[in-house]
């Protein structure tokens, strides 16, 4: 944030106005509509009117669940996480914190929350087929090739 800050100072008089503009026309607009379409979403989501990505709640993890392995939804709405979801990534369990769907990777953004597992509580991790090394002390994962979904 600090580079981005540094580099809308250096911006000409002209530039910055232009920005301005972009920001609260353009940008904005496109921002509300993105809110608008995620909303819309989770709420077939919700509903089960469409599926959505593979993915738990915390409750039902931490009632031995298996955390299916998040997928890259690469730009597809349909695939990606609303708020709440639960899935395994890099060996961890992690939960969306975004309020609109989520297309972030798990670990590399704020976006997501690990999910700390008590050493006698929560279920397994799924995470890309292979075998994950365990979440918490004395806790390990297996592979499930069938990932739980929200019902």
């Amino acid at each position: 944030m600090d580079e981005l800050v540094r580099e809308i100072q250096e911006l000409s008089k002209e530039q910055f106005e232009s920005l301005i503009g972009w920001m609260v026309s353009v940008e904005r607009d496109r921002r509300r509509e993105l809110e608008a379409q995620s909303a819309a979403l989770m709420k077939l989501m919700a509903d089960g009117v469409i599926p959505g990505p593979a993915r738990i709640t915390r409750e039902q993890f931490e009632a031995g669940k298996v955390a299916p392995a998040w997928v890259d939804p690469a730009g597809n709405q349909m695939v990606m996480y609303p708020v709440g979801s639960v899935i395994g990534h890099a060996g961890k369990v992690f939960e969306s914190r975004v309020d609109e769907l989520n297309r972030w990777e798990p670990g590399v953004s704020d976006a997501w929350e690990e999910v700390v597992v008590e050493a006698d509580g929560g279920g397994d991790v799924v995470d890309g087929g292979a075998e994950v090394a365990g979440v918490a002390e004395g806790h390990g994962a297996e592979v499930d090739s069938e990932a739980d979904e929200v019902a």
